[in-house]
């Protein structure tokens, strides 16, 4: 009787634990640029019950990726969530390296309650040569 009520016990204590640790939420954030307003966001609530993927994607063509001494501007953003073969892709564009205007948009994809395959989510951005590219300045004349 006493070995019952121990492993009873210790079954509580682990599916209490267990319970207090998926209190959190998994964000994930992938910013591309200078300013950070070009950036690919993904959250999912960590909770027993949650069943939601929630996206976000922002372009800006005014946005500076400098790569190997060369500008280049972003083109678009793009978020792919599959879930269990049920793909759902989430892309916004930028209209050109003068692009002043940021642009966002989002997604919720719910999740299945079934014990397939995990929801995945992938990313990622274009990019594009800048028409005007750094020179190499002189050194000042001390």
């Amino acid at each position: 009787m006493r070995r019952k009520i121990k492993v009873i016990v210790s079954i509580l204590m682990f599916s209490t634990g267990v319970t207090a640790t998926t209190a959190f939420a998994a964000r994930s954030y992938w910013p591309i640029g200078t300013s950070g307003k070009t950036y690919v966001e993904s959250y999912h609530s960590d909770s027993y019950l949650a069943d939601e993927y929630k996206g976000t994607v922002s372009v800006y063509g005014l946005e500076e990726i400098i790569q190997d001494g060369r500008w280049y501007y972003p083109t678009y953003s793009r978020l792919v969530y599959d879930v269990q073969g049920d793909i759902t892709n989430l892309q916004v564009y930028s209209t050109g390296e003068t692009d002043s205007k940021q642009r966002i948009d989002t997604v919720t994809v719910k999740d299945k309650w079934n014990a397939g395959d995990k929801t995945t989510c992938k990313y990622s951005f274009g990019k594009s040569l800048r028409s005007i590219q750094p020179t190499l300045l002189p050194p000042e004349a001390e």
